[in-house]
């Protein structure tokens, strides 16, 4: 921007106009050379102009978070008016928004080219300290002219060019770093003219058997193929950084005397240790290429490796037919670009299973990457059983990659640890890894046998399970009628059973710290995670008379067949009236085990599904209830739990001739980074922390789909914190991550092996719970009083005035006072 800057130093301080300092500042130079200066004058401007927006932006997100404006102003909206808002502030904001949108397009557009985000892309002493929208743009147009490599070079002639310039005012010689001039200029060169630099280098580059010959099926392009395709048998190992995105090591930063869990060595691609690795590399620069190495090119099949121990695998890519399983490389194709262990983990244990010798070198240089960011610049042999490694440890990645960070990504490399210490003077010893038997924990708490009517049925009730809570109903009947007498359904929409205004009464919050409900959700869930949270949800309180029939599986069937997606995802409720078979929950036991073979005939009826759950009142058809069984109730006593798989078609009796109440809990799997959560399009982990800390309903629901029959706008005036019951606990509703020593502490008696330790623990927790369940009621009445005043339940019953029941039927009430 110091074109721009100059410009504007010189207006103020000769007083003349821009148009005259800008006549001036270009009169001594060529045609061609004024057309960059004013190139760079508009590149600068774009940049400046980025900025410019997100600076208002962020300012006026701070003003409304702190409500600032109310220091100065009686309302947000004078201070609108005040900074004409929608003149200025509110297209900056939108202007702001569109750039970053841009800037993530133009970013996947550059990874897909060079395999690499722009940000791990370039050596440090060329690298910018941000990318701007300009300078992304400049940099994708780029990638689809020249490969990585190329383009680093020709950008540090660029550079150079520029600062030995004696004429190159405009540019700080402080600024040594890449900027959108640099890459316009080199881009004219590229297209319009400039041999010399359109060839630069094209001996080192070498096009791989796919680019020679198109046709070759040689599956989805990897990292760095558009930089000569660099694998174990072309090129150096040891050159500067690639169009892999590799650095200068290579990712072979192997060797050492580490033990793992697979019996082969696993030292680097040429033999060396990691402390020779860096000795050899310490003095190159990145994207140098070191005197006296050989060129790049394809050796011949057999021959050795110079420096390396043993024989180089023969090239793999002169393969001309890929024989890969087509389901699992177009899986693989799917991922590429994405960095997700979660997903990448569980494409890797599909690769596994078929037997990573099956795979073509190609579709196993694109599974590197996507598993767990493993660099793929090496043999077959050696990625086999780095993947192997990885697919052994997957419960300590994080270990992995902190004791071989060169055998990954740059951006999936462990902080270096004298970075981590800051002032702290040692490392914790590493956590183990915890396992628990799924089944001795299910059966603690479910009862002897349990288990194997949960295996072969896929859903299961299990009566009294939540009998401590009798206690307290009278005052759970209470805070249900309070909800009701609140609720209003949106015009035209019945109520359809569901309070829809019950995201956070004292009954939900306390059985969503419950140790038992959460104990058998972790053994029950197939993955066996145990790192759970709670996704608040409403109740369901049914009037006699209402219509309540569904039928549906809460995942999206073709999304499950796929790929796995919604598979965890249990569902389960405590019922607070004795339900009776007209009025309950109907399921198909056992469909679990046909959801596969039904998902093929949905296929062959054209009926695949696409929406976040599959409705099935008519998709499940009579030949398939012939086939495998009719929707059968189940109805669930008083304060027992009904748990059920994903998998299971379920739904509800047609009508209602009771009253009918259940709490969910909606127990969600947390990643290993503690930010996502089970299935896509639902809150990320700290939004979920954040709704039960402010007590607002969530955006998403469990499924991921957005409320379509309402949501508060928000929080219940009357709603109240319960307080903590425990750490396990507090993990349920998003006060502690599971993270937390005294969390883990709690979690190994729960879930260990002793039986005794872990009923002791929960009589301990669930008297807590009773405890804080009282100390919350108690300051209810006077808090939703305080809230409604006349409108208030406790004031209407104190006084024996009518209590509405929240019935659609009923009118609705804008005569009656405020």
């Amino acid at each position: 921007m110091d074109a721009v800057q100059t410009l504007g130093y010189m207006a103020a301080q000769s007083g003349k106009s821009i148009k005259e300092v800008i006549t001036d500042y270009l009169r001594p130079w060529t045609k061609e050379r004024q057309l960059d200066e004013l190139l760079k004058i508009f590149n600068d401007s774009y940049d400046l102009d980025e900025i410019m927006s997100e600076v208002v932006s962020e300012a006026w997100n701070y003003i409304q978070i702190h409500e600032l404006w109310t220091i100065r102003y009686q309302n947000l909206e004078s201070l609108r008016r005040d900074l004409q808002y929608d003149e200025f502030v509110a297209k900056r904001i939108d202007h702001h928004k569109a750039v970053t949108s841009r800037k993530r397009i133009e970013g996947v557009n550059i990874y897909k080219t060079w395999g690499c985000l722009p940000q791990d892309a370039f050596p440090d002493s060329i690298s910018p300290p941000s990318f701007s929208d300009n300078l992304l743009r400049g940099l994708n147009q780029l990638s689809k002219h020249r490969s990585l490599k190329e383009a680093i070079l020709l950008l540090e002639t660029a550079i150079r060019d520029c600062l030995d310039d004696p004429d190159a005012a405009t540019r700080s010689k402080s600024i040594q770093y890449l900027t959108p001039n640099d890459v316009t200029k080199v881009l004219n060169r590229v297209k319009y003219g400039g041999g010399e630099l359109a060839n630069t280098r094209e001996s080192d580059c070498t096009c791989t058997d796919a680019e020679a010959s198109p046709n070759l099926t040689t599956g989805p392009s990897v990292e760095g193929e558009r930089s000569g395709g660099k694998d174990e048998d072309c090129g150096n190992e040891d050159e500067g950084k690639g169009g892999d995105g590799t650095d200068e090591n290579g990712g072979d930063g192997g060797g050492g005397n580490e033990e793992y869990e697979v019996g082969e060595s696993e030292g680097d691609g040429d033999g060396r240790s990691e402390e020779d690795g860096e000795a050899r590399d310490g003095g190159v620069e990145k994207g140098e290429v070191r005197r006296g190495t050989r060129k790049r090119g394809r050796k011949k099949r057999g021959q050795r490796k110079r420096g390396t121990e043993g024989e180089v695998e023969a090239d793999n890519r002169t393969t001309a037919v890929c024989r890969c399983p087509a389901p699992l490389a177009q899986d693989i194709q799917g991922m590429k670009g994405k960095n997700d262990d979660l997903g990448g983990l569980k494409l890797l244990g599909k690769a596994i299973k078929a037997g990573l010798r099956t795979l073509c070198h190609t579709h196993l240089r694109a599974l590197a990457p996507v598993t767990a960011g493993l660099q793929n610049n090496i043999s077959n042999s050696k990625l086999q059983e780095r993947l192997q490694l990885v697919w052994t440890n997957q419960q300590r990645l994080d270990w992995l990659r902190r004791r071989k960070p060169r055998w990954f990504l740059k951006n999936c490399r462990p902080q270096p640890e004298a970075d981590c210490l800051a002032v702290y003077r040692y490392f914790p010893l590493p956590a183990s890894v915890f396992q628990f038997n799924e089944v001795r924990v299910f059966e603690r708490f479910a009862g002897r046998g349990t288990w194997s009517i949960w295996e072969q049925d896929g859903t299961i009730i299990i009566p009294e399970l939540f009998s401590f809570l009798a206690e307290l109903s009278p005052k759970i009947d209470m805070e249900f009628d309070l909800y009701r007498h609140h609720h209003c359904s949106l015009p035209g929409r019945s109520r359809l059973g569901w309070l829809r205004n019950m995201f956070y009464s004292i009954i939900q919050q306390t059985v969503r710290q419950d140790p038992i409900w959460y104990a058998i959700s972790a053994a029950a869930r197939p993955d066996k995670n145990w790192r759970l949270v709670t996704y608040p949800y409403i109740t369901k309180d049914t009037d006699p008379g209402e219509n309540t029939g569904f039928l549906h599986l809460d995942l999206n069937t073709t999304q499950y067949v796929k790929d796995g997606s919604g598979g965890n995802l249990l569902s389960s409720s405590i019922a607070i009236d004795d339900e009776q078979p007209d009025g309950c929950t109907i399921v198909v036991p056992g469909f679990h085990h046909h959801i596969h073979e039904w998902h093929k005939r949905l296929i062959d009826r054209g009926e695949d599904t696409a929406g976040f759950t599959t409705n099935c009142s008519a998709a499940y058809r009579a030949q398939d209830r012939r086939d495998w069984g009719e929707p059968v109730p189940m109805p669930c006593p008083a304060l027992g739990l009904r748990l059920t798989r994903p998998e299971i078609i379920h739904g509800s009796t047609p009508h209602s001739y009771r009253r009918r109440r259940s709490l969910f809990a909606w127990h969600t799997g947390i990643d290993d980074t503690h930010i996502k959560l089970d299935l896509k399009g639902t809150l990320s982990w700290n939004d979920l922390a954040t709704c039960h800390r402010d007590l607002e309903a969530p955006s998403r629901e469990p499924s991921g789909q957005a409320p379509r029959y309402g949501l508060p706008g928000f929080r219940f005036p009357g709603s109240i914190i319960v307080g903590s019951s425990s750490a396990i606990g507090d993990a349920l509703v998003g006060r502690r991550k599971w993270t937390d020593p005294q969390v883990l502490q709690e979690r190994d008696i729960l879930l260990g092996d002793n039986n005794k330790a872990a009923h002791s623990y929960v009589s301990w927790v669930r008297a807590e719970m009773v405890k804080r369940f009282k100390e919350a009621f108690e300051q209810l009445e006077v808090i939703e009083t305080k809230a409604f005043g006349e409108n208030s339940y406790f004031h209407r019953k104190k006084f024996g005035l009518p209590i509405r029941s929240g019935n659609d039927s009923e009118e609705s009430d804008e005569d009656s006072p405020v």
